[in-house]
This record gives C-alpha cells, sequence and structure tokens, in this order.
C-alpha cells in the first residue's frame, strides 16, 4: 500500500488517499541497433510482450526485468513508457 496525495482547494491542507501500489514491475532491457543500452518500464505486460516481439523479430536480443534494478544508471536511454509524454517522445522503430 503507498499514499497517494491530492491537491486540495487553495489554502486548504490536501488529503490523503490510501491506494494499492503493485509491487510487479514490467520492464525490458536491450542493446538497440544504434549500440546504445535501452530500458524501457510499461504498465502491463500485454504492452511488455508486444515490445519484446517486435525487438526479437529484428533479431536484437532483449532481457526483462522482473523489478527495479540498479542497472538502471547504466542505460543510456530510460524511459518510462507509463507517461504519455514518453510514449510521444519514443518511436520504438528508431532503435530497432
Amino acid at each position: 500500500m503507498g499514499l497517494l496525495y491530492k491537491k486540495g482547494e487553495p489554502g486548504k491542507n490536501c488529503r490523503k488517499e490510501i491506494v494499492s501500489m503493485s509491487d510487479e514491475r514490467y520492464i525490458i532491457s536491450f542493446k538497440a541497433a544504434t549500440g546504445f543500452h535501452v530500458v524501457l518500464e510499461y504498465p502491463g505486460l500485454e504492452e511488455l510482450e508486444a515490445v519484446q516481439k517486435k525487438i526479437e523479430e529484428a533479431g536484437l536480443t532483449c532481457e526483462r526485468w522482473k523489478g527495479y534494478s540498479t542497472q538502471f544508471d547504466q542505460a543510456d536511454l530510460y524511459m518510462d513508457m507509463r507517461s504519455p509524454e514518453c510514449i510521444a517522445q519514443f518511436d520504438l522503430d528508431d532503435w530497432i
């Protein structure tokens, strides 16, 4: 469980709600055709498996990470594909 803070009205306190936070992470790592080490995190398994299939069909190898890893700092590019901004900026075809 985690705490989610919601913004209140100006001048009033923020309210807190307890929400369930999944421990499951959907993270994939691969060496792109450019030579860069790319790490992508997706909101669900379906999205991750579709991307993994596309990467492998392009002849690249990839690895699924079961959780957070300190190897994030070794990546040349990390994109949180749970974010609409990252989705808009990242095109997998440019990397495979």
